[in-house]
């Protein structure tokens, strides 16, 4: 047992739990009203990617960088590639579908090539 875990520690715990229950509601009210808060300055927040916030003009590594930069210029565009997953042969759609056109009217006979 550790010398902090005494009976006082205990009275504190209680009266801890007691009083977060007590007061949820209002505690989610707030928490809630928080987290509104903190999302409105979201959109706000910018972040300055430039050479001159991560570098110093002294900073030997500054040539390189910007001589890459100049060969490779970036773009304010941003592409994403979405691709689905293969179709499993024995999945949902492939089987209603195959319900649906097995369904259909008798089979036809095939038409004789003249």
């Amino acid at each position: 047992m550790i010398a902090s875990d005494g009976p006082g520690a205990q009275s504190r715990r209680v009266r801890l739990a007691q009083f977060l229950v007590n007061w949820r509601l209002l505690l989610s009210l707030v928490s809630v009203a928080f987290c509104i808060l903190l999302a409105t300055v979201i959109p706000q927040s910018q972040f300055d990617t430039s050479l001159d916030a991560l570098l110093t003009k002294s900073d030997p590594f500054l040539p390189e960088v910007e001589a890459l930069e100049a060969q490779f210029p970036t773009t304010l565009e941003v592409r994403f590639a979405l691709t689905a997953p293969p179709m499993r042969p024995y999945s949902i759609a492939a089987s209603s579908m195959h319900l649906a056109t097995s369904k259909s009217a008798t089979p036809k006979s095939p038409t004789p090539r003249a």
